[in-house]
């Protein structure tokens, strides 16, 4: 049955005409030595599958420079990379907290598009989604999407750092209230030992002050003289 199946799909991917037939068509051997070829010169049999690779070479590349996955989603220098890393986590989240295994199975098809052998949609194996999953963990993927509200509001203290060259946010900073707060909720999880390392590694990066005193400030955007 496997042989019959490879049979037809070489014919309906090919056009391959058996002896006899009046519709022209490759041989078998034809159809090898293309391949071959096509191979020789490293050709991309998976486009969707070869693009995910390169996004994940720069994902690789972001953690090398800044020992860390977390990429912000608004990420200047790459932006298609901080999206891509959202998408990562999405998909997983659509079936990792499945305990049942048909329910599983329906998750990976629903968020990998997976499709079964013989079905005309394409999608992803579970063997490549396996594969991808297992390549993320190697660079230390940090799966939990609750982590994406935390890497927006690092985004916008990376903006601020290039605007003003400080990471001393004030209390009411009128341009973003929030980010303020935020910054000052950093050094309260500081110093309560509740913020990750990999979360101090990113802040202490950019040269993030974890105790400071009120300083008067002339950067534009100030609308108090102490800082948080």
């Amino acid at each position: 049955h496997i042989g019959q199946y490879l049979r037809e799909s070489i014919a309906e991917a090919f056009n391959y005409t058996y002896p006899g037939q009046s519709k022209r068509g490759v041989t078998v051997e034809d159809i090898v030595y293309r391949i071959e070829r096509l191979n020789d010169i490293g050709f991309v049999w998976d486009a969707l599958e070869e693009q995910w690779k390169e996004t994940y070479q720069r994902l690789v590349a972001f953690r090398k420079d800044h020992n860390s996955t977390l990429v912000p989603k608004q990420y200047d220098k790459d932006p298609e990379l901080g999206l891509w890393v959202v998408t990562q986590r999405k998909q997983y989240e659509e079936f990792a907290s499945m305990d049942d295994v048909e329910d599983l199975k329906e998750s990976i098809s629903r968020a990998f598009n997976y499709t079964s052998p013989g079905e005309s949609k394409i999608g992803l194996t579970v063997e490549g989604i396996v594969s991808r999953i297992a390549r993320l963990n190697d660079v230390d993927f940090v799966w939990d999407a609750s982590e994406e509200q935390w890497m927006e509001n690092y985004g916008k203290l990376l903006a601020y750092v290039k605007e003003f060259d400080s990471t001393q946010v004030p209390k009411r900073y009128k341009a973003d209230p929030g980010l303020g707060i935020w910054v000052q909720n950093q050094r309260i999880a500081y110093k309560r030992r509740a913020l990750s390392k990999e979360k101090i590694r990113l802040l202490e990066s950019i040269g993030f002050v974890w105790a400071v005193n009120p300083v008067n400030s002339v950067s534009e955007g100030y609308t108090s003289n102490s800082t948080t």
